[in-house]
């Protein structure tokens, strides 16, 4: 009963590989607030929080089963020092995992209260009755871990054409872990100077960055945009110093709290990390920006654009390329630059099919599948 009512949001078969010899006991933590390092703390009490997913343990055990395929997975990846098949059932599970660990954290749950205060109080304001009142206006989101989940359930299958790489660490610095893991970045749309977010499941030039272990990390790419070492390989060595710095950079950006690590990395190090990183830490976790305009009736309209505020940190990884033709991409007047235009269209088709009760959510593959298959009859 004690382990339903403490429910970790970053799993502890996951924080197991970063712990003190593997054995799942103790592990390297530094809290970010307090600035405090602790070399030996025990893992048992690190990242959750009391019935984090509800009393009634419907998501703590849902979350469970995928835990369970997803450890098995991962353990034979470090295990191999390879990935699996791209598309492989190995691959989605893997895929999934990322994608749930990014939204049912601490962090992404905090993210989500924000967007409700922001967008309520954003909408507020543009009420004479209402603007003068606002700071004394509070918003309460009951169950915001579960608004996140759903999002990612909902918007899984979209990323089901990325690639992925391992990332084999062969230096004397180990990877690094923290409380909000999983990192959403797009180098592409970085060096494009993209308006907003670049960082949505579906959008053109998305990574996605997870530590496996002290020695393996796995990266989800747009294949179209970037090329990972060889083409035929899965799995990159790296041996140059200054790709771990900024993979563990990007930790001490994300983390919320706390990073995590094992007993190979020291204070002073931690201390020069944080030191790089503090300048790219977000001060907020979501944007508001407001553009005004005239209406047809002489009056002025609002549109109201909300979006995470994205990891920036003019990332470089010596490993990764920008493809030729991917430079030579025209971001226009657009907000939005989709990977793959006929894929989304399909999914917005599929959702609307969804809201109908003619599919269920898990079905997309198939549908894609079908829906492909058609297109090429028809080419033919």
């Amino acid at each position: 009963m004690s382990e339903k009512r403490r429910q970790h949001y970053v799993p502890r078969f996951y924080l197991k590989n970063f712990s003190i010899d593997r054995k799942g006991l103790a592990i390297g933590t530094f809290n970010i607030p307090s600035n405090k390092f602790i070399s030996t703390a025990r893992l048992k009490t690190q990242a959750y929080e009391i019935y984090f997913y509800g009393k009634d343990n419907r998501i703590e055990n849902s979350l469970g089963l995928l835990e369970q395929n997803s450890a098995t997975v991962i353990k034979d990846i470090i295990r191999a020092n390879s990935l699996p098949n791209l598309k492989s059932k190995e691959f989605f599970t893997l895929l999934s995992f990322a994608i749930f660990l990014k939204s049912r954290t601490l962090y992404a749950a905090e993210e989500n209260r924000e967007l409700v205060e922001k967008s309520v109080k954003a909408i507020y304001s543009k009420d004479s009755r209402l603007k003068d009142h606002l700071n004394n206006i509070h918003i309460i989101v009951n169950d915001p871990t579960k608004i996140a989940l759903r999002s990612a359930a909902q918007c899984l299958p979209i990323a089901f054409d990325l690639d992925y790489k391992l990332l084999i660490n062969r230096t004397c610095i180990p990877f690094i872990t923290s409380d909000n893991p999983v990192i959403y970045y797009n180098q592409f749309m970085e060096t494009k100077k993209a308006f907003a977010t670049g960082t949505g499941l579906a959008c053109k030039g998305l990574e996605i960055f997870l530590p496996l272990s002290p020695e393996h990390y796995v990266i989800f790419f747009d294949k179209d945009v970037y090329k990972f070492g060889s083409r035929k390989d899965l799995s990159v060595i790296i041996r140059d110093l200054k790709d771990i710095e900024s993979l563990n950079k990007l930790q001490c950006i994300s983390a919320y709290k706390n990073l995590y690590f094992d007993h190979s990395i020291s204070r002073e190090a931690f201390t020069i990390l944080m030191n790089n990183a503090e300048k790219n830490r977000r001060r907020t976790k979501l944007k508001v920006d407001e553009y005004t305009g005239p209406t047809d009736k002489e009056g002025m309209h609002s549109l109201l654009h909300f979006h995470r505020t994205d990891i920036k940190c003019e990332l470089h990884l010596g490993f990764i390329k920008i493809l030729k033709k991917a430079r030579q991409y025209e971001l226009g007047n657009r907000v939005l630059h989709v990977r793959n235009e006929r894929t989304y269209h399909l999914y917005e088709e599929f959702l609307d099919l969804v809201d109908r009760g003619k599919h269920k959510i898990s079905d997309f593959y198939d549908f894609l599948k079908q829906q492909t298959q058609k297109i090429d009859s028809i080419g033919r």
